[in-house]
């Protein structure tokens, strides 16, 4: 069985042709008496197609011609058959054989729709093309993928395609649906843990595009949380941080210091004192290992009858104070800095030193002359 388009063109059997096949040309091993329609049956999709009357044409008793002239045009799958066993040799007058079957699928003047998505979500990149109607034949496809995306795989009709590239010609042989897949990319983030504190809610990884972290900076005991650094830059004074994928990123926190731990080492005998902390000193702390305690305006003194006696209830800050122990005392005291500038009156001024860490005194008294 030869396939011929109005060319004379041969089409091979199970190909795939833009142009119609118009004729159908058998050979027989032996001569054939003659060749009736209803043993040649030409069906498309399963359906047969009416050739109408006429159609066979006798070249000689072993060639024989099919014309398809008056067959309708429908795009697919095409199966002619020959039913051998249902036609009659010539001489001696002996049944055929069997059957004889080719197949062929047609696409010329089709149109299919072709649905054309991106998955998984929609958004990840685009499709050049849209969906619509399109010819019977190949169509060639694009995939770009959006930022912080790259392309994944094609799947045709729910098959996912062996190639990964981004560019795919499909074959349009029907109805069919072809999707795009894309993959977010992964960036790194690095979480470096701060001092004074802890971050949590996340761990340094590698996360996909887009992905939403949440944050949370734990302050430390004595310490209060100040501001985030995302890469370098000051990024909020909340202390829950939201930061979204988009590139390889590093987050601190920074926590500071609020409260504070003042040792005071007394020697026995007399002792020079004074604090850096805003919260008063309650004297009873003191009398217990302390013979005399002089402020610059007011006293305490251990009387050996009354106890300690005076009008001096607090050490403050800001305020100098003499000391005088019975032993060597190790005293602690926990409290926030204090800020404030210290005013000095005309004469003589008993001042605490107002840093918790030495510093060079041209830089503590920052105006010497006033």
């Amino acid at each position: 069985i030869h396939l011929l388009t109005a060319n004379n063109k041969e089409v091979a059997a199970d190909a795939t042709t833009m142009d119609p096949v118009t004729k159908i040309r058998i050979e027989f091993t032996k001569e054939c008496k003659n060749v009736y329609k209803q043993y040649v049956p030409l069906t498309a999709h399963g359906e047969a197609l009416d050739l109408g009357d006429n159609f066979i044409t006798r070249i000689s008793y072993a060639e024989y011609e099919v014309s398809l002239a008056n067959a309708p045009l429908v795009p697919g799958l095409h199966t002619f058959t020959v039913i051998t066993s249902s036609l009659k040799q010539r001489k001696p007058s002996l049944a055929g054989e069997g059957t004889d079957t080719i197949s062929w699928t047609e696409l010329s003047g089709a149109k299919a729709r072709v649905d054309l998505s991106v998955g998984p979500n929609g958004n990840e990149g685009v499709i050049e093309l849209s969906t619509g109607e399109y010819d019977y034949g190949p169509l060639t496809l694009q995939a770009t993928p959006n930022a912080g995306y790259t392309f994944s795989h094609w799947t045709v009709n729910g098959q996912r395609q062996p190639s990964s590239e981004p560019s795919i010609t499909v074959q349009v042989t029907g109805n069919m649906d072809v999707r795009a897949f894309f993959m977010a990319q992964p960036f790194n983030l690095t979480i470096l843990q701060p001092i004074g504190g802890t971050i949590s809610g996340a761990s340094s990884g590698t996360f996909d595009y887009g992905k939403t972290l949440r944050l949370s900076a734990i302050p430390a005991s004595d310490f209060a949380f100040d501001h985030w650094i995302v890469d370098g830059k000051d990024a909020g004074t909340d202390n829950v941080l939201s930061i979204t994928i988009d590139k390889s990123s590093s987050v601190t926190a920074v926590f500071k210091q609020v409260i504070f731990t003042q040792e005071m080492c007394l020697s026995k005998g007399w002792n020079w004192i004074s604090s850096y902390l805003s919260e008063s000193i309650p004297v009873s702390r003191w009398t217990a290992k302390t013979e005399r305690i002089v402020g610059q305006f007011d006293e305490m003194i251990m009387d050996p009858v009354y106890g300690f006696v005076g009008g001096l209830d607090s050490l403050e800050y800001g305020r100098g104070y003499k000391v005088k122990a019975s032993e060597a005392i190790v005293m602690h005291q926990k409290g926030h800095i204090n800020n404030s500038s210290l005013k000095l009156e005309k004469g003589w001024n008993w001042i605490s030193y107002p840093y918790y860490e030495e510093r060079n005194i041209n830089e503590v008294i920052s105006n010497p002359s006033e």
